[in-house]
């Protein structure tokens, strides 16, 4: 029983990320263009986020050499703006009018 509680939590521990010394935390990850990115928000230890966070958009870089990844900065405005649009229908999917 102990080790089901413990692959739960496990399963539910936020990623949690270091942007120039601030803690952010990936709330979701969408593949667009044949790229994959990710929607980061100020890390905070509570487990709901306001209805009205802002959050960042980062292309995820796998590094299939060490098995790690790179997130680098969307610098296209439109491009940035058609990737959010793209996180808004996948949050109200997910959550709705919550």
């Amino acid at each position: 029983m102990s080790e089901e509680l413990e692959l739960l939590d496990e399963e539910f521990a936020p990623v949690v990320v270091d942007l120039d010394g601030e803690p952010f935390e990936v709330i979701e990850t969408i593949e667009f263009e044949d790229k994959m990115y990710a929607a980061l928000t100020p890390y905070t230890e509570e487990d709901e986020l306001d209805d009205d966070v802002e959050f960042i958009i980062l292309e995820v870089i796998d590094d299939p050499d060490s098995e790690q990844c790179t997130l680098k900065t969307v610098d296209d405005e439109e491009l940035y703006t058609k990737i959010g649009d793209e996180f808004m229908k996948v949050f109200t999917e997910e959550f709705g009018d919550e």
